[in-house]
Parts: structure tokens; sequence; C-alpha cells
């Protein structure tokens, strides 16, 4: 559900950039990339709902043409304690026995539905850093019309679930029990943007339930102790292809399942030797980094109580780039015992919605973003 910006057709701002960290993007006096970390601008649940004037030029600004590319809400209600309960069922998951794993996954749907682990690329390898598990929150089964689950068996093909009584069965409710959350709030936010009159698009055009697709995402810690870590990514450089993407706060889970700050960890000292010897590289703090519409590195910190939000390239389209796609990559953390669990939820229109001018619709769109991920 991503596009490599290698591949990009109209963010050519960003086609080149660099794929690895340290980055030629300038250091600081100890040698260290110049990336900064900042708190996604955030917007109170209360005052979304309010959808007034104040409420969209914030959010105008945080994902228009000058913004961040991001925003957060806060203070919605039970959204802490459902993260809580899913979160870490990412990692349960991971660990399930190979043969329990196979029966949860659709190779029908290209294994956009339910588990996925190895099939996607990531810098043009087999992407063994992550294990996903895809399913439309808001519907088991989007349609049963046989024609379209044959055209577009990625959001047609209906879910699925471990079986009742598995040691899984707990997924399911918590699954979906956030991801309707996750989906109404991305509504109510999209009501809120179009208060702003030079944001223009249909709500329902952009965002359909049938559509939506959530993921479940354990990135898993590096086993190869030959990897050079500061080198090391978790999920490459790219923009979502949907509209709107809702964004969980990361959770950090060391060895049996318990939760651990996000650091870097063992991060390497100068080098060794006389005058005139560069200090050592220190890679970033793992986690959500974000290119802004000015070309800086941000390190993107979403507060625990807080539901991030960003645009896809679907929306950048429909709005006729008043709301603008955002760059971001994943970069892994130093320890090997340490997973990155998370959950997104991908605000989609229908397949059949034209996207702009050239009669293109969302279906052939990402139809072609998808072939490139996994081919």
């Amino acid at each position: 559900f991503f596009q490599p910006l290698s591949n990009s057709v109209h963010c050519s701002a960003v086609d080149t950039f660099p794929t690895t960290f340290p980055c030629s993007v300038g250091v600081d006096m100890n040698g260290s990339p110049t990336v900064q970390e900042l708190d996604i601008p955030v917007v109170p649940y209360a005052s979304l709902r309010q959808a007034d004037q104040a409420t969209s030029s914030i959010l105008r600004q945080a994902m228009g043409t000058d913004g961040l590319g991001i925003v957060s809400v806060s203070d919605i209600p039970g959204f802490s304690e459902m993260r809580q309960r899913l979160l870490p069922l990412a990692k349960r998951l991971a660990a399930q026995p190979r043969e329990v794993l196979a029966r949860l996954e659709d190779e029908a749907s290209s294994f956009n539905v339910g588990w996925s682990f190895g099939r996607e690329l990531l810098d043009g390898r087999v992407d063994t850093r992550k294990g996903s598990f895809y399913a439309n929150p808001n519907m088991d089964v989007p349609t049963e019309d046989v024609a379209l689950i044959e055209k577009y068996p990625c959001y047609c093909r209906p879910n699925v679930w471990p079986a009742p009584g598995s040691d899984l069965d707990d997924l399911e409710p918590a699954f979906k029990e956030l991801g309707q959350l996750m989906y109404q709030v991305g509504m109510e936010l999209l009501d809120a943007c179009l208060v702003d009159e030079r944001v223009e698009f249909d709500r329902d055009t952009v965002s359909d339930p049938a559509c939506s697709r959530g993921r479940l995402l354990c990135y898993l810690p590096e086993v190869d102790e030959t990897t050079e870590m500061a080198t090391k990514m978790w999920c490459g450089w790219h923009v979502d292809h949907g509209a709107l993407t809702a964004l969980c706060p990361a959770m950090y889970l060391g060895d049996g399942g318990r939760e651990v700050a996000c650091l870097p960890g063992n991060l390497p000292g100068d080098l060794p030797g006389g005058s005139g010897v560069a200090p050592a590289p220190r890679p970033p703090i793992p986690g959500l980094h974000i290119r802004t519409r000015s070309g800086a590195l941000i390190r993107a910190s979403i507060r625990q109580d807080a539901l991030a939000f960003q645009v896809g390239e679907a929306l950048e389209r429909i709005s006729g780039g008043a709301l603008e796609a955002t760059p971001h990559c994943v970069v892994a953390s130093e320890s090997r015992e340490v997973s990155r669990c998370t959950f997104a939820l991908f605000m989609q229109p229908r397949w059949s919605t034209v996207l702009d001018k050239s009669g293109l619709t969302f279906g052939e769109f990402s139809g072609r973003r998808l072939e490139e991920a996994y081919s």
C-alpha cells in the first residue's frame, strides 16, 4: 500500500531522495545527520468535530503545500485503550508457527488480505524486515460481485481471520474496533478540511468503507550480525497511494513483549585516532521520518494518546494538489531485540472513482502501484 519514490510520476522534487541513513543532507559539528525531531501538529478531537474555520486552517497549514504533511488528533475517547489491546498482538502474530501463518495467507489477493511476509520489495530485495496482517475493518465481505472480486481482488476479497478458540481469537475484535474508530475520525477530519473553500472534493468519494484497508505491522529486529545498522530501513522512502492514512503511534517491544523506549541503542562513538579524524555518524532515532514540503528531514514524533493522519497520492490528485502526499520512511532500530508494532488504516476511494482529468480510476492507479511494490 505504498509507492516507492523512485517510481513517482508527479512528486519529482523527491524522486532522487536518499534511501538510507546517514544521507547527504548535511551533518552537524559532531558528524550527525541534520535530521530534526519535531512534534506533529495536534488538533484536539473536540475541536475537530466542530469543523470550524480555525480548525480547517490548522489542517490546511499542516497538510497543504507549505505544511509538514502530517497532523494528529488527540483526546479521542477510547483510542489509547484500543491501541493497547491491538498493537501487542502484532508481535504475537509474527511469532506464530509457519503453518499457522500459512492458513492466514490469501494468495489470490496478492497477499493484501490476511498475513503477508516476504512478499514485498524493499530497496529492490525481498522484504523480510516486517510482517503484516491486512483486513477491512468496516466489512468482512466488501462485495459478492464475482466480476469485481476477480478484477479487484486486493480490495474485494473477503477478510481472513484466525479461527475462534485459537491463540489469536482476540485479533479480529481488537482490529475491527480500532480500525472503525480510526475510520470515523478520518471522515471527521475530511469534513473539517472541506470547511476551507480552497479545498474541494467529495468526502464520500475520497473514502469508501468497502475499499478501506487496515494493516497491522510488526517490524522485526535485524538478525544479520554483519549488517551495518546505520544504513538500515524498516521501510524505504515512499508516498502512500491511497487518499488518507491514519497512523497509530508505534509501540516498541523487547524480549517477552516488554515495552521499551524508542531510542538508538549502542550508538557508535567517535572514531579512534588523532586530530583531523571525523567523528562517526550517529544514526537517527528509529521510527517515522518525513520529508517536509520545504525539503527538511523530520523525525515525526506522534504523541502516545494521538492519532496521526497523512495525505496519500489519491487525495493529492482528487484535490488538485491543494493537499499533498507525504514522503516518509521508517528508520530501523539498532537493537537486535526490539520490534516495532503499529497499525495503519488506509482510507481509499472506491475502485471506480476517477482521480483526475486523465480519466484514471483508483482501481487502475492502485493496480499499477501494487504491481510495482510486489513485482
